[in-house]
Formats: structure tokens, sequence, C-alpha cells
């Protein structure tokens, strides 16, 4: 049979208090028949049971540790609590990252959509105003050319100096050859 720290304590507490109680009858019996050597023995077992009872509750409040006990169990489910707190805010906010992280790329994506579609209608403007101003620009030169304003300037006969006709000149060639006689 195991006994716990409360039986202890009770155990010590009725054998503690039956001692006191059997030295103080051992006394009072040796008082009563004038009879020093029992009056004696009862005083001493009175004081060695009072010093086991002093003795166990010293033993008791050393050694009891319920309070620092649960004080610890408090602390651990505290603790444990915390920590269940912890990681459930932890996946919060990997959810939370994840959540942004996609909202962020959808976000982009539809961007770049926007920009491409933006992009194809300045194209689409920039060929239709560049294919107007060529039509204008066409336009605009026929009807200068039928009035006359790009007509070619008439040509003014200006000094042209003419070269001698390219024909070997045989008379140099004579003086610079050099005959033996």
């Amino acid at each position: 049979m195991r006994m716990d720290h409360t039986t202890r304590t009770r155990t010590t507490a009725v054998a503690g208090g039956t001692a006191l109680a059997a030295g103080a009858a051992v006394i009072l019996h040796g008082v009563i028949q004038q009879d020093l050597p029992r009056s004696l023995a009862g005083a001493c077992l009175l004081l060695v049971s009072l010093t086991f009872v002093a003795l166990a509750l010293l033993h008791r409040w050393i050694t009891d540790t319920s309070d620092q006990r649960r004080t610890m169990t408090e602390a651990q489910s505290q603790a444990e609590a915390e920590r269940a707190r912890y990681f459930a805010l932890e996946a919060a906010l990997e959810g939370e990252h994840a959540r942004l992280s996609r909202d962020l790329a959808a976000k982009e994506a539809r961007l770049a959509a926007q920009v491409e579609a933006e992009r194809r209608a300045l194209e689409a403007a920039f060929e239709a105003r560049r294919a107007e101003l060529i039509c204008e620009t066409t336009d605009a030169v026929v009807k200068m050319f039928h009035d006359g304003k790009l007509a070619p300037a008439p040509s003014a006969a200006g000094n042209v100096i003419r070269f001698p006709a390219q024909q070997p000149d045989h008379s140099r060639t004579r003086e610079q050859e050099v005959r033996a006689p």
C-alpha cells in the first residue's frame, strides 16, 4: 500500500497526538501517585512526541511541493496554450502571406494585360494617324504638282567648259622617241 503525502501527515499527526496524550496521562498518573520517576517518564514521552510532531511538520513544510507543482502545472498549461496560439498565429500568418502573394500575382497579371491592351491600342492609333498623315501628304504633293508649285525649274544655260576631244596625240610621242642616226 502506497501512502501519499496527506496520508503520512495524518498518520504522523494521529501518532503524535496519541503520544502526547499518553505522555500527559503518564505525567498526571505520576503526580497523582506521587511517583517522580513515572512523572519524569511521562515528561520525556511528552517531549519526544512533541519533537516527533515538530520534526514531522517541519519535514512536511520542507518537502511539500504541492504549491510549486500546482504553479508549475499552471505555467505549463499557459506555456502550452501560448505555444498553440503561436502555432495558430504562424499558420494564419503563412496563410495571409500566401493570399497576399496570390493577390499580388493576380494584380500583376491584370496590369500586364492592361498594359498590353493599351500598347496595342496606341500602336493601332499610331498606325491609323500615320496612314492618315501619309494620305494627306500625298494629296498635298499631288495638288502642289498640279498647281505647278513642284514643277521642275527651267534649266538655265550655263557656261560649260568643253574639253577637247579625247584623241591620241602622235606628235608628242614622236618627240619623245629617240632614234639613232
